[in-house]
């Protein structure tokens, strides 16, 4: 009998069972899958051909963690430089969004000089926010309802937290979280295209695009969660977080699905399995698509009726596919000046076209011309290709998953073709060079990963669905109505934006 289940294997539930295990606790992790990982597995797509993980972003993961896993044990390595993000503009020109502030600034001044003096104060901006929001991602959410001494101080040490912003930031704060990031944007500087190489990132994970109310906060997360990214990518992180289970004791039993909850007397008593057997456990953690897990794995009526009415409202629209491509040679955009690019914004040179995106899912269309965030990972990772060839994997926007009439042979075909269009515009080499090539749209992102919709964060990034509302107010630090119930992981605080820190969160409650 383990004092522990941990049920998942992606970053969270792994950070979760090493820290439950390096605190003394016997501790048994499930994988449904025959790999660990989860959306940040490394996977063959074609013969010696792998891709690192469905996200490309690893800025987001905490230091806290890092250090409780001792994840540089364990072969993690953090950049010491960022590559910079591609903007296209023409054939033979670009825009980078350096992570260096002095590059950035140094680039506008040629670019757009106007923006150069705008560019210091946004970001003066986000340096005088940062602490407070990062301060959100470290700590467990603020509970409204707290009546313990432990819950009054978290509170308490919040509202400080917000009040030594000082007055300024704190309006700005205040004024920015409900905003449109076009809105955010367009307010602070003149060039459009710099304004559209910043929204786009943190549109992923949204039904929205960057004119939709609330767009700024999640702009804003993005900034002030960015770090040193991974050497290897989201592939990279997991597998340093598998040896640290590992290391620590944990029992890691791959391709074993959970299927059933056991509960009694509203405590929980263990999992049953695809097989029929029962695991015992006094303690169960959800470290999947939780709010899926507990609208299906639960005995009927376990849950609070007005719990289980909020829980169906939770959205999880699959809004993107991913498109991996083998290409022979290296991947080449004369833009960039015969630069190595690693990563690009293909498809989107003004905030409208991003918005043309987003208008495709209301319709449940293709994207006439979707925008890509291209990552080109075998750069980083050369043992992701085998010599002379090159990954390059698309994040591909405006992607529902409800397709209007279905997902078909011939809607696939054409999703794919247009991407491959919006490659070859600004690396024409590019199409005749492809090898093998991999989509996952979001009806097979919702079966091969058990995600609902197909959505990569478990659930959309709304002023409705962010710190206490992840997933409810009831939900949103971990724990649940059934004793001995924990959850964690991309639909629990802090959320997608610190990979890594919801588990770990979990499991130091769970110390308590």
């Amino acid at each position: 009998m383990s004092d522990a289940i941990v049920v998942g294997g992606g970053v969270d539930g792994l950070v979760c069972a090493a820290a439950l295990a390096r605190a003394g606790r016997q501790v048994t992790l499930l994988e449904r899958r025959s790999v660990l990982g989860g959306l940040a597995s490394r996977d063959e797509f074609a013969p010696g051909c792998f891709a690192p993980g469905v996200l490309h972003d690893t800025r987001g993961l905490r230091d806290d963690v890092v250090r409780s896993l001792q994840l540089g044990a364990h072969g993690l390595r953090r950049r010491a430089a960022e590559a910079p993000v591609v903007l296209p503009l023409a054939s033979d020109r670009a825009l980078f969004r350096h992570a260096d502030d002095a590059l950035m600034r140094d680039q506008l001044l040629t670019h757009s000089a106007a923006d150069a003096d705008a560019w210091t104060r946004w970001r003066r901006t986000i340096a005088r926010l940062r602490p407070f929001v990062g301060s959100l991602f470290d700590a467990p959410a603020p509970d409204p309802e707290a009546d313990t001494l432990p819950g009054l101080l978290g509170l308490l040490k919040t509202g400080l937290d917000l009040r030594r912003l000082g007055k300024d930031a704190m309006l700005e704060l205040l004024r920015i979280a409900p905003m449109a990031s076009a809105d955010w944007l367009k307010d602070t500087f003149r060039d459009e295209s710099l304004a559209t190489l910043l929204a786009a990132p943190a549109l992923h994970g949204t039904w929205l695009g960057p004119w939709a109310a609330g767009t700024a906060l999640a702009l804003l997360v993005n900034e002030c969660s960015a770090g040193a990214s991974v050497v290897g990518g989201r592939a990279a992180l997991a597998d340093a977080c598998a040896s640290s289970a590992r290391v620590s004791g944990v029992d890691i039993r791959l391709g074993h699905e959970v299927t059933g909850l056991v509960v009694e007397h509203d405590r929980v008593g263990g999992v049953v399995l695809a097989s029929g057997a029962e695991l015992v456990a006094p303690v169960v953690v959800l470290a999947c698509d939780v709010v899926r897990a507990l609208r299906t794995m639960l005995p009927r009526d376990v849950l609070p009726q007005r719990l289980q009415k909020r829980l169906s409202g939770w959205r999880a629209r699959g809004a993107l596919a991913r498109l991996d491509l083998v290409l022979d040679g290296p991947l080449e955009l004369p833009c960039a000046r015969g630069l190595d690019v690693e990563r690009a914004l293909l498809g989107a040179r003004c905030l409208d076209d991003l918005e043309r995106a987003a208008d495709a899912l209301k319709y449940r269309a293709l994207p006439e011309r979707p925008w890509l965030d291209l990552a080109v990972p075998s750069l980083d990772d050369p043992s992701l290709a085998p010599p002379g060839q090159t990954i390059v994997s698309a994040l591909v926007h405006g992607v529902a998953h409800d397709l209007d009439g279905g997902w078909t042979d011939a809607a696939r075909e054409q999703l794919v073709q247009r991407v491959v269009s919006v490659l070859g515009e600004f690396a024409p080499s590019a199409p005749a060079r492809i090898r093998a090539s991999r989509l996952l749209a979001p009806p097979d992102l919702e079966a091969r990963y058990a995600i609902a919709g197909g959505h990569v964060l478990h659930g959309e990034f709304a002023l409705d669905q962010v710190l206490p509302m992840r997933p409810d107010p009831d939900l949103a630090r971990g724990r649940t109505p059934i004793e001995g119930l924990r959850l964690c992981g991309r639909a629990v605080h802090p959320g997608p934006f610190a990979p890594g820190t919801s588990g770990l969160l979990a499991a130091r409650a769970l110390g308590k």
